[in-house]
């Protein structure tokens, strides 16, 4: 997607109270809920997941992640539990900030 947008470019959403944009802004996909449609399937042996019902383009906003924030200690433990007990279908997400 090409936009001289500064918050895009900084992958930052606009508000859209204080963008100059207005109702032109092309930056609200997460306040607006434009997220491309998906559904929710269980697979067999991976549990969970999420499917899109169309193509999504690259940089494309698909959704929000709702999960929790651990730091590195508490990830190395949870990995070593999934480990002791067998657990093989897990996910963890790294940030960088």
């Amino acid at each position: 997607f090409e936009s001289e947008c500064l918050n895009r470019m900084l992958l930052y959403e606009c508000h859209p109270q204080v963008c100059p944009a207005g109702d032109r802004c092309q930056n609200q996909d997460f306040t607006k809920r434009l997220y491309p449609e998906t559904k929710i399937i269980r697979t067999a042996g991976k549990g969970w997941g999420l499917v899109s019902l169309r193509d999504i383009k690259k940089g494309e906003f698909v959704n929000e992640y709702v999960g929790e924030l651990i730091d590195e200690e508490e990830c190395i433990a949870r990995i070593k539990y999934a480990q002791e007990n067998n657990i093989t279908h897990f996910y963890m997400l790294t940030i960088d900030k």
